[in-house]
């Protein structure tokens, strides 16, 4: 099989019309002969399936335009190692299923490929369907942060991390990384620091991927000219659960745990939950006094028990 130019991985699991929808907004953008697209079904065990191929054949698409079913549901890194597995190509671009590709987004941001410097991870500007841009670069995670977070309150916030946009500053400055709603990935990283790490059911992947990039020396681009339209919520509950304060599924826990180890060792996964948890403590005194809610009810149960399971993980 001849080399492609680029490869879409698009991971579906129970949106096909998502999924169907960011396939039509990219086919004007790209060649059968030099690009393929990959629809990976991360077993949604619905019609998924179905519902897609006979989309690509209600649009009569050739064979580099095509359904792959995963075996099993083991979560979106593994989704998306299942479909960059599948391609042979000098780039692969990354999508959720909750995306539309904007006009010209494909040849902005491949021709921000060709003049970056040994990069690694190229994001698109996202925005909502206003047009506004959405925030998708952002701090690696750190005890500190964790305090901040779990406290919620603006004088902590100032003092611990003084405010400035992450959206203005350069990655180039080392301490953000880029959200995996959207990437480019060159094919030399993917040769030396590999696939994505499966150990992630969902969440923090992107985090550990860019983490993993800059530590062998790939740079990471954000490319405003590629504009790309981001539904948020479409593939995930996540978000939604988080402002509605509601309590979030165990993988976020075990995967936020699992990054924590993997980076920072065990020791530093306590100390950062012995943080959150003071920040919870100050959260919870501030709603006596009748401020709302900061956080889900259970969340500093969720915490710990995350932590409880990855530790016994690394011991086994």
């Amino acid at each position: 099989m001849d080399r492609k130019r680029l490869a879409v991985v698009i991971v579906n699991y129970k949106t096909p019309e998502f999924s169907l929808g960011a396939l039509d907004s990219l086919l004007p953008q790209v060649d059968p002969e030099l690009d393929e697209v990959l629809l990976v079904d991360n077993d949604s065990q619905d019609e998924s399936v179905s519902t897609l191929e006979a989309g690509l054949r209600e649009r009569g698409l050739p064979t580099s335009f095509r359904v792959v079913a995963a075996s099993e549901n083991q979560g979106f890194s593994a989704g998306v190692n299942v479909g960059l597995s599948a391609a042979d190509a000098e780039y692969y671009l990354v999508l959720n299923s909750d995306v539309i590709v904007g006009e010209g987004a494909i040849a902005a941001i491949l021709e921000c490929a060709k003049s970056a410097r040994r990069f690694g991870v190229i994001g698109p500007r996202l925005e909502g369907l206003d047009g506004e841009q959405q925030l998708s670069t952002f701090r690696y995670p750190s005890a500190r942060g964790e305090l901040v977070e779990a406290a919620g309150t603006g004088p902590i916030t100032r003092l611990l991390m003084p405010t400035h946009s992450e959206r203005a500053r350069s990655l180039e400055e080392g301490d953000l990384w880029i959200s995996f709603a959207a990437v480019l990935l060159s094919r030399q990283i993917i040769e030396q620091i590999g696939l994505m790490d499966e150990g992630f059911f969902m969440f923090f992947e992107d985090v550990d991927y860019c983490r993993r990039a800059r530590e062998a020396g790939f740079t990471l681009v954000f490319c405003p000219e590629a504009r790309i339209t981001h539904l948020r919520g479409g593939s995930s509950p996540v978000k939604r659960l988080r402002s509605e304060r509601k309590q979030l599924p165990a993988y976020y826990y075990d995967s936020r745990s699992r990054y924590f180890t993997k980076h920072h060792g065990r020791g530093f996964l306590l100390f950062a939950n012995c943080l959150w948890t003071l920040g919870q403590i100050i959260a919870w005194s501030r709603e006596l006094i009748g401020r709302p809610r900061h956080n889900a009810r259970r969340a500093a149960i969720d915490i710990w028990r995350g932590a409880t399971r990855s530790l016994r993980s690394t011991q086994s």
